[in-house]
């Protein structure tokens, strides 16, 4: 009764949020996608990078449906989330330099001075990143946590427009 009541409330929810119409789910391609290392048996620790227009919600819901595919492609019609690492922050797009030339005494070991030519500018932004420890199980298991494999993917796969991967791993997208 619980868990249909909290899933009801998560679908009501679901449908009042804006989905991104260009989400890429998929296996990691230029820095965007998802990537899994087994860490025991029935561990994984799946990751999912968002570009920089996603939102941190969605990015964390293609983490967890990359954990239901993981454990269904796996055998297994349950898993758990034993961990979740918001792994996200800024990145270093480039440096550039430009302005009038300026001179810096280094204070090191070495001394001397560094000599450059202007004021340092770099771009920088916000990329979204979690990192799910589970834990993958063939029958329901007793913690009251777990999550059934098939009803994410289906869930999840509905509110983001993604039917499915084909044989390569990309995207087939939704007729």
């Amino acid at each position: 009764m619980k868990v249909t009541l909290i899933s009801v409330l998560a679908l009501g929810l679901a449908g009042c949020a804006t989905v991104p119409s260009d989400v890429y789910y998929g296996p990691l391609v230029d820095d965007v996608g998802y990537s899994a290392l087994n860490t025991g048996p029935n561990e994984w620790s799946v990751r999912y990078t968002g570009d920089t227009h996603m939102t941190g919600s969605t990015v964390r819901d293609l983490t967890l449906l990359a954990c239901a595919d993981l454990a269904a492609g796996s055998g297994c019609g349950w898993f758990v989330v034993n961990e979740k690492v918001d792994e996200s922050g800024s990145i270093l797009h480039g440096t550039s330099f430009s302005g009038p030339a300026r001179e810096q005494t280094s204070t090191g070991y070495s001394g001397g001075v560094d000599k450059l030519s202007g004021t340092m500018s770099s771009e920088t932004s916000f990329i979204s990143q979690y990192r799910y420890e589970i834990r993958c199980y063939r029958e329901q298991p007793a913690d009251p946590g777990a999550f059934e494999s098939a009803r994410v993917a289906s869930e999840l796969r509905a509110k983001y427009g993604i039917s499915g991967l084909n044989t390569t791993g990309s995207q087939v997208p939704k007729e």
